[in-house]
C-alpha cells in the first residue's frame, strides 16, 4: 500500500487518485494514519464482505435463539474468515 501525506495527496490528487485504482493509497496527516483512499470496485468488495458477514453472525445467533457474547461473536467471525 503506497503511503501519502496530506500534503502530497492534497498535491498530487490526480495522480494518487489513479494509483488508488490498483491499490489502496493510506493518507497520513502529522505522520499518523488518517484515511485510506481505494476504488471504488475495492469498496464495493468491503462492504459485500460486511454484509455476508454480518448475515452469517445473524443466522449462527437464530440457530441458537440466545444472545452471544464478545468471545462467542469473535469466534464465529474468525471461523467464517478462515473457511
Amino acid at each position: 500500500m503506497e503511503i501519502v501525506s496530506a500534503r502530497e495527496a492534497r498535491l498530487k490528487f490526480a495522480e494518487i487518485l489513479d494509483s488508488s485504482r490498483d491499490d489502496p493509497v493510506s493518507i497520513q496527516k502529522h505522520g499518523k494514519n488518517f484515511a485510506v483512499l481505494l476504488s471504488n470496485e475495492r469498496y464495493r468488495e468491503l462492504v459485500k464482505m460486511e454484509e455476508e458477514m454480518l448475515s452469517i453472525l445473524a443466522k449462527k445467533i437464530d440457530e441458537r435463539n440466545e444472545y452471544l457474547d464478545e468471545g462467542e461473536s469473535n469466534k464465529v467471525i474468525n471461523d467464517i474468515l478462515n473457511a
